[in-house]
């Protein structure tokens, strides 16, 4: 995705209106990118002439985007920073700075804190996954104005690329399959969700989304923000953990739901087998769409995991 990077800073400087007239150099460094949807960007401003380990001015995240999302992205992002702010909410969530429309990016306050990735390796990680399952609980405990409320037909269209059925038309010795567990993850919806669940989810709950900073928790990536069956979230991050980090999913997954479920109720737990599954199949049509090294063996794999979910 092509971006103008100088033309942005530019733009941000001016929106910011930052330290008066007084000269100011940036740094950008690219964050992560989706080819063809969106560009991430960490924005560095420091005083002109100044050595390059100065400390900034002012740091901030800018969202590029191939269409108007980011707009709806911005406002959840303003509404949820404010519901969820000390002292009350463990769970932190970057503020919204801005949407600039000409340009389709949104600005967005950068977060300070230590990747949950590194945390994880200190002997007192099992803390840090219970204070993840908590600040989730945090999310879903809490009424918002916004958010669209998204079932499962919906989530196979928003979250799995490429949709399982065209995995299925590609592959035709895995039609059987897949119809088979489509026709499962339906009945299950209807058997054990109820609308009165539907609460605030992010959609795509994982470590490298978290941060630890200022004793919160800060979940950053707001694009796929929803209301649904929170039970989704658990099961992607359940899910996560399985299959990164195999020798030790017990432990960190015992911890998170030990957090989880110290606010939020446990019969929750009879619906994430079907969010397990849901997210087996997402990475099974993930793997068919980046085609890396084994890729046919890897979806092979997740299909049984899905399938095994079900059971």
């Amino acid at each position: 995705m092509k971006v103008n990077l100088a033309g942005a800073a530019k733009r941000i400087l001016e929106r910011i209106k930052m330290d008066g007239d007084r000269p100011v150099r940036w740094v950008a460094k690219v964050l992560s990118e989706t080819p063809g949807e969106r560009k991430v960007v960490q924005y560095r401003f420091f005083p002109r002439g100044r050595q390059a380990h100065s400390k900034p001015l002012f740091c901030c995240v800018a969202k590029f985007y191939q269409d108007e999302r980011g707009e709806e992205t911005s406002r959840v992002m303003e509404t949820l920073s404010k519901e969820h702010q000390r002292p009350v909410s463990l769970l932190a969530v970057p503020r919204s700075l801005y949407y600039d429309p000409g340009a389709r990016f949104a600005v967005q306050q950068f977060v300070e804190g230590v990747p949950f990735p590194e945390l994880i390796t200190l002997p007192n990680s099992r803390r840090y996954f219970v204070l993840a399952g908590k600040a989730l609980a945090g999310l879903h405990a809490r009424a918002v104005p916004v958010g669209e409320i998204r079932w499962l037909s919906d989530h196979l269209i928003d979250l799995i690329h490429p949709h399982p059925l065209l995995l299925a038309e590609q592959i035709p010795s895995y039609r059987s399959r897949i119809d088979s567990i489509l026709k499962a993850l339906h009945e299950w919806e209807e058997r054990v969700v109820d609308h009165r669940a539907h609460a605030p989810i992010h959609r795509d709950f994982h470590l490298r989304q978290l941060f630890y900073g200022d004793d919160r928790v800060w979940l950053v990536d707001w694009d796929l923000f929803a209301k649904g069956d929170p039970a989704l979230d658990v099961g992607n991050f359940i899910v996560y953990l399985t299959t990164r980090l195999p020798e030790r999913a017990a432990s960190s997954i015992d911890a998170f739901l030990e957090g989880y479920f110290s606010l939020q109720p446990a019969d929750l737990l009879k619906r994430v087998p079907l969010y397990r599954a849901f997210t087996f199949l997402r990475l099974a049509c993930k793997r068919f769409r980046l085609k890396e090294e084994d890729w046919e063996e890897k979806v092979e794999g997740l299909l049984f995991r899905a399938e095994r979910a079900l059971r």
